[in-house]
């Protein structure tokens, strides 16, 4: 799903196309939710407002209980989302290694 969403600017912010929902990935670590919002603040992964596009995660509840997490990753283009998820997905790697 390449469905562009609608942007304070006009121009619009594309999801990843296999990520538009969500990314669930099992962290079996013990990442709690502050550990989570750390990594993403040390990494430069959070949703930049003024440039409109980052990443933003849900499901964070689930995080300590289930291992569970949602990440949507928004660009201005279906490659810079894809690259942004992909960064994503490495520093959780790295950090919960």
């Amino acid at each position: 799903m390449n469905v562009p969403l609608p942007s304070f600017s006009g121009v619009p912010r594309r999801p990843p196309a296999a990520e538009a929902a969500a990314w669930l990935a099992r962290l079996d670590r013990g990442l709690t939710p502050a550990d989570l919002i750390d990594i993403a603040a040390l990494n430069g992964l959070y949703f930049h407002a003024g440039q409109q596009e980052g990443v933003t995660f849900h499901l964070i509840g689930a995080l300590s209980e289930f291992g569970k997490l949602g990440v949507v990753a928004i660009g201005a283009d279906p490659a810079r989302a894809d690259a942004l998820y992909r960064r994503t997905v490495a520093a959780l790697d790295r950090e919960t290694a």
